[in-house]
């Protein structure tokens, strides 16, 4: 999917949701956007086979210590946690539209925030990797994951009337999840229209690393081309 190429599901999804919101709640809270979005989901590795050795309170702990050191970071970050589920965590940054405009300079600006934002969601995706092995090495329990980050049209809406639960669907986050579904652990499964702005952004910094462009921190893996898109497996450089 090109960078500002529309979804048709996500506009039909978006229906779907104006629909239910409309005749399932009277809130001007729960209101369905469209937007673009980098989303990221993380996936534990063999969650069923680690929670299977610990007790359920020991696994409810081990989650919440996991699962608030990820909040912590999605919060000093400024992105927005979309939902967990099991042992799921999933993140979007919202990109601007750099269609909307014909104003070069506006265009230009679309452009810088959108390597921020992607650049927020890589450095995110090297914190939980980060925290992850810093709880192995205390615990003495390895505990690895796989991350799929994708870019594209999403919509997003708060679904139900007694206990309304924030929804994201599109593009972006199918993108993600088929990345997070095919990658390896202890990997980040990266789209080219998220790595993209990253290396145009570091083409002309030092703190790059490889032909790529790459930030500090990261070295290329595996290069995959689909019929859909290219993709990157990223791995941190230690």
């Amino acid at each position: 999917g090109g960078d500002g190429e529309e979804d048709p599901m996500a506009t039909q999804v978006g229906r779907i949701f104006s629909k239910r919101l409309q005749h399932g709640s009277e809130s001007s809270d729960n209101e369905c956007h469209v937007r673009q979005a980098c989303v990221l989901q993380m996936d534990i590795c063999g969650f069923t086979e680690f929670a299977r050795q610990l007790t359920a309170l020991d696994l409810a702990c081990v989650l919440h210590e996991l699962f608030g050191a990820f909040d912590t970071l999605v919060q000093q970050l400024q992105l927005f946690k979309m939902d967990t589920i099991g042992d799921a965590y999933i993140v979007a940054g919202w990109l601007p539209h750099h269609d909307d405009h014909d104003d070069p300079e506006w265009k230009k600006a679309a452009q810088e925030s959108t390597a921020k934002i992607c650049t927020k969601m890589l450095f995110l995706a090297g914190g939980m990797l980060d925290i992850l092995d810093k709880f192995t090495t205390r615990c003495g329990k390895r505990v690895s994951a796989r991350i799929g980050m994708g870019r594209g049209q999403v919509v997003v809406g708060a679904l139900g009337s007694l206990q309304p639960r924030v929804h994201i669907r599109g593009l972006g986050m199918r993108q993600a999840e088929e990345l997070e579904h095919t990658g390896t652990p202890a990997t980040l499964h990266i789209c080219d229209t998220v790595l993209r702005p990253l290396c145009a952004r570091n083409s002309a910094d030092e703190d790059k690393d490889s032909e790529l462009g790459l930030p500090l921190g990261w070295k290329l893996s595996e290069t995959i081309q689909q019929n859909k898109w290219c993709s990157y497996k990223l791995s941190r450089d230690r």
